[in-house]
């Protein structure tokens, strides 16, 4: 019978055992706390990347490529004053009369566009000003209101599509549609930052 009775546990180690079991649990419901707590991290991230100030690349411009004469106010080399910038530095040089080469500098951490070089254009929407880049190689176009403090410097605002968002971006009629509607929002121009001309 002893031998039996130590098959189970001896009455000094029945109170660890008590003890054990709930610490047991404890830690399985801290674990589960934390991949669920990861989890909602995860699940709040992927709209906050949204809204980071980092532009979506839309497949149809808001102008005409080619036909609207370059700002050559935008001409230079330009530095944000914004350290937390995802673009710290950017020349912008004359291809054309109608076109710039642009070429990213330096990037902050939350650059995730896959290109660096761009073709650079403008056009007008009532009496807001926008420059816009199509990607070298992922053929995207990314847009930005700016505008002209003084000669060394200027404002950019990422362009939130603030109606019927994205989906509305089947044409350039239909782009630049959804941006006028947009500019009566108050929220429309957002993350706005100040650049300095270098030269």
């Amino acid at each position: 019978m002893k031998k039996m009775k130590q098959l189970f546990a001896p009455k000094k180690y029945e109170n660890k055992i008590i003890q054990f079991i709930p610490q047991m649990w404890f830690k399985q419901i801290v674990l589960l706390m934390s991949n669920f707590k990861r989890r909602i991290k995860i699940f709040w991230f992927i709209p906050l990347l949204l809204l980071a100030g980092c532009p979506v690349g839309t497949d149809y411009p808001l102008g005409m490529p080619g036909e609207e004469k370059i700002d050559k106010n935008l001409l230079g080399t330009w530095t944000a004053t914004d350290n937390t910038s995802y673009v710290k530095k950017v020349k912008i040089e004359k291809a054309d009369e109608y076109s710039y080469n642009v070429e990213v500098l330096d990037t902050g951490e939350n650059y995730w566009v896959n290109d660096t070089k761009f073709k650079g254009y403008v056009t007008q929407i009532e009496d807001k000003q926008f420059v816009y880049f199509k990607g070298i190689t992922d053929g995207k176009y990314y847009l930005y209101c700016y505008n002209k403090k003084n000669k060394k410097t200027i404002e950019t605002y990422d362009v939130g599509l603030k109606v019927d968002g994205i989906k509305a971006v089947t044409s350039i009629p239909a782009f630049r549609e959804e941006v006028k509607k947009s500019l009566k929002k108050e929220d429309c121009l957002i993350e706005k930052i100040v650049w300095k001309k270098e030269k």
